[in-house]
């Protein structure tokens, strides 16, 4: 497992008057990267995000059974529940881990309705659970959701999107006719593991609305490796709003809500992206940059072991060790500049595998000369060359995961690109029919799980989606801190995570109510 997404969601709620403002703080695919980043301003690890939750990564795939640390760790967050992702289950030794050890841990709130186990006897996940708010305010639903993946480990069994959809636990969890105060739903949530735009997510918008036409509705995505918010499938739909965190640690979205008791009023939704390092969560958390705030200091006990745990871990695996240096940084998307500049790591991996000479040489060769295995090649500007066959490399767009920085290089920086257990394949005499045959596929699978999103914000944009978005009035956007007239805060607390699969999906939600008396 390449322990990615760990979609984590703070829930701060307030009763004000007839309304419940709900902020959400959200990551997604994580991939293990738990320690935080040796290269950019991402520096902030597990440690900070227990440390943000209470205050208001070679770690995955180098284990013996890749995620399993990781799995420890996320169990020192307070989640209040958790979503499966896909990386989790291409493993069979993985996901037993997670149906004997992982899931029963969180005591039904680690959710997937279309990813069970074959073995009857193994949950690997549930499919829903509620929230139940302080003083009889009613509940909030929450539901989880893998998208529709194409295949998995022997001892998983799964279920398209839309056939789960349909299952008698969907209406059971969205009935909303109780006259029970304490059983009204005020939110629905949606913990997806499914990229923004696929229609996986539409499908489970459709299917809400179909039960609950008003009841305010967050879809936390993920998977896409993007940064985006989207509210605007159907004009008539005021209330639904989806927001994918970026990757990797490195953006903690946040998503608020202002929901009234009439209905029949707009919920009012805002977002913002904030920078996965320590100045960024501490300025969001009401923290100076030498994190402090007033007489409370940032660091507290569990934090600091998560953090020390990491850090000891990172230690025993030797992800520290030196393998060599890059003289310059390799891209892993590169600009046309970059790339005429030779700072692409595509090419510079293909370069090394098919080097200018010998049996994969990149110059071009005539048919007869491949059969002697690629001796005495001709170059591709060889007048004399006859019936031109070309040597191809083909490599799977997330073959690479990161890039090479100007530095030395580590073995943490090659578990962070390199992942994958994947073999390297050599087939010789491929015509360009066959070619042909696995780039259509290539192209059919991505136009199926990769919709271009329409939507969509630049992954250099940190301002969400441009549709109009109204900050609560009652907290800074920039800081988190609230105006005087927010109360004193209880002590009571929830969190839930979302996701931990072939991207650990965590989702991770804390809530605090305060009452205000009118």
């Amino acid at each position: 497992m390449k322990t990615s997404t760990i979609l984590f969601a703070l829930f701060l709620l307030r009763f004000v008057s007839g309304k419940l403002n709900i902020t959400l703080l959200h990551t997604t695919d994580v991939h293990g990267w738990i320690y935080g980043h040796d290269h950019q301003n991402y520096d902030a690890d597990f440690g900070d995000v227990y440390n943000f939750i209470r205050h208001g990564t070679g770690l995955s795939d180098a284990t013996p059974t890749q995620g399993e640390f990781i799995f420890d760790i996320a169990k020192k967050i307070p989640y209040d529940g958790l979503c499966i992702g896909n990386h989790e289950l291409g493993s069979a030794t993985c996901v037993d881990l997670i149906a004997d050890n992982f899931a029963p841990y969180w005591q039904g709130k680690f959710i997937s309705g279309n990813v069970k186990h074959t073995d009857a006897t193994k949950k690997l996940t549930d499919d829903y659970f509620n929230i139940s708010l302080p003083n009889e305010q009613g509940r909030i639903v929450v539901l989880g959701f893998l998208y529709n993946l194409g295949s998995a480990a022997a001892n998983v069994k799964l279920t398209k999107v839309a056939d789960t959809l349909a299952l008698p636990y969907i209406t059971e969890a969205l009935n909303d006719e109780s006259t029970d105060p304490t059983q009204k739903i005020r939110l629905v949530v949606a913990l997806c593991h499914i990229s923004t735009g696929n229609a996986e997510v539409e499908q489970i918008r459709q299917k809400v609305r179909s039960l609950l036409p008003k009841t305010p509705l967050i879809l936390l995505t993920g998977h896409s490796h993007r940064f985006i918010t989207k509210k605007s499938w159907d004009p008539e739909d005021k209330y639904s709003y989806a927001m994918e965190s970026s990757y990797y640690m490195n953006k903690v979205g946040r998503i608020s809500v202002i929901v009234e008791d009439d209905q029949n009023t707009d919920p009012i939704f805002s977002n913002a992206f904030l920078d996965g390092s320590k100045s960024a969560l501490y300025k969001a958390a009401g923290f100076t940059t030498a994190g402090k705030k007033g007489d409370i200091t940032w660091a507290t006990e569990i934090g600091t072991e998560i953090t020390t745990a990491i850090q000891d871990k990172y230690s025993e695996l030797q992800l520290s060790q030196e393998l060599g240096t890059a003289p310059k940084q390799f891209y892993r998307s590169p600009s046309p500049e970059q790339v005429t500049n030779c700072h692409s790591l595509h090419n510079f991996l293909v370069d090394r595998m098919m080097p200018y000479d010998g049996p994969y040489s990149q110059y071009t060769t005539t048919e007869s000369e491949t059969a002697q295995k690629g001796s005495n090649r001709k170059s591709k500007n060889d007048s004399n060359a006859e019936s031109d066959i070309i040597t191809v490399a083909v490599l799977g767009s997330s073959t690479l995961r990161y890039d090479i920085y100007k530095r030395k290089a580590i073995l943490n920086d090659i578990y962070a690109n390199d992942p994958f257990d994947d073999p390297l394949q050599v087939n010789e005499i491929i015509d360009g029919i066959d070619m042909q045959k696995v780039v259509g596929q290539n192209v059919a699978f991505n136009a199926q799980h990769y919709p271009e999103e329409k939507d969509d914000d630049d992954d250099d944009d940190d301002d969400g989606d441009t549709d109009t978005e109204t900050q609560p009035t009652d907290t800074d956007p920039e800081t988190g801190e609230k105006d005087a007239d927010d109360g004193d805060d209880t002590d009571s607390r929830y969190s839930f995570s979302v996701g931990v699969g072939a991207i650990l999906v965590s989702v991770m939600v804390s809530v605090a109510f305060s009452l205000i008396s009118t």
